[in-house]
């Protein structure tokens, strides 16, 4: 009979302690917890012409304070976007990048990758011995950017490492073994997921 009861709770032990290792190996990165849009700030200062600075504006002297952001999407099924919104400052006169766009996919170890391909533009009919004003932008390449993050619970991604392999405007950016490949970064960016709001909105 005691052995018979020292069995069962034996048994019902396994039965009770199997859905909590689930539960926990479940809380990694797995499509139904991290799917969504996650962003962070990006707090920069920027020189401004002296002529235009205005005391109290933000900055100091020669520069002023803007909030960027950097936002990562990941799609069901796989698919993923980055961005980063400094990316429209200066566009004609210094040059731009496009929206990355590519594929993300959880790891063994509970952490995620992301692979994404952006353009990047530089002023057209640029030369620094002319004094002519840029009016367009051309292709200067491609990047093609692996990015790792960790998945620290159901809101959050951190962005661990990154790294790009540069293409010129006549390579493939397709090719992962075109191009040049520049060195490991490790940035170490919050990300926190943006909740819909029903905030502001005039709803029954």
């Amino acid at each position: 009979m005691l052995k018979k009861a020292i069995l069962t709770v034996i048994t019902l032990s396994i039965f009770i302690i199997t859905p909590a290792f689930a539960k926990d190996k479940e809380s990694k990165c797995n499509e139904k917890h991290v799917v969504g849009s996650y962003a962070s700030p990006d707090i920069s200062s920027l020189p401004i012409p002296l002529e235009d600075y205005v005391p109290g504006f933000g900055g100091i002297n020669g520069t002023r304070d803007v909030t960027y952001v950097y936002q990562a999407t990941l799609n069901a099924g796989g698919t993923a976007t980055f961005d980063w919104t400094a990316r429209g400052d200066f566009m004609v006169t210094e040059g731009t990048i496009a929206m990355y766009h590519g594929s993300w996919e959880c790891r063994k170890d509970g952490t995620l990758v992301m692979t994404t391909i952006g353009a990047y533009y530089e002023p057209a009919d640029y030369n620094p011995y002319q004094d002519r004003p840029v009016t367009d932008i051309k292709l200067g390449g491609h990047n093609r950017h692996n990015r790792l993050f960790s998945v620290e619970d159901d809101d959050t991604i951190v962005l661990r490492q990154s790294v790009r392999r540069f293409y010129s405007p006549n390579q493939d950016p397709t090719d992962p073994l075109d191009g040049f490949l520049r060195p490991l970064t490790y940035p170490d960016i919050v990300l926190t997921r943006l909740s819909p709001s029903t905030e502001g909105l005039d709803l029954p």
